[in-house]
């Protein structure tokens, strides 16, 4: 618990407030690490890297070091339960609100929720309503 309390506070033991950065650099050497496979298989195509830097992280040594963690702290997990996700692509859901299109992100978020309210947006006259909006959803450009 301690090692996570660090990821959330100061040094200090103080909350961050608004505006304060704040460092992972666990994330940061994951990610570098996936940048480094999709680089490597860069020859081969966009979509080799993109394969290259996923299989780094669910079949690679991203996902023994994880799996070494989550064993190490009693989770039943092994590596087969890391190399047999997958994440599908699908068509992000929209739906339109004062002359914009709003997308939500492909992968699982509270973006379907985000359109289904842009509706009520655009039957709604109350612009309180509007201003309560939840900010995941970012409109395109006007076309």
């Amino acid at each position: 618990m301690a090692a996570n309390k660090a990821y959330w506070y100061k040094a200090d033991g103080t909350r961050y407030k608004a505006g304060d950065t704040i460092r992972f650099p666990g994330l940061a050497r994951t990610l570098k690490r996936m940048v480094e496979a999709e680089r490597k298989a860069k020859s081969a195509g966009r979509a080799a890297g993109i394969a290259a830097a996923r299989d780094r992280f669910y079949k690679g040594d991203i996902a023994q070091e994880m799996v070494a963690f989550l064993r190490q702290h009693g989770a039943p997990f092994d590596a087969a339960d890391f190399a047999d996700f997958y994440a599908r692509i699908e068509e992000p859901a929209k739906t339109t609100y004062r002359g914009y299109t709003v997308y939500k992100h492909g992968f699982g978020s509270q973006g379907r929720r985000c359109c289904r309210r842009s509706t009520s947006w655009r039957t709604s006259t109350s612009a309180r309503w509007a201003t309560a909006a939840p900010t995941t959803c970012t409109p395109s450009p006007r076309r």
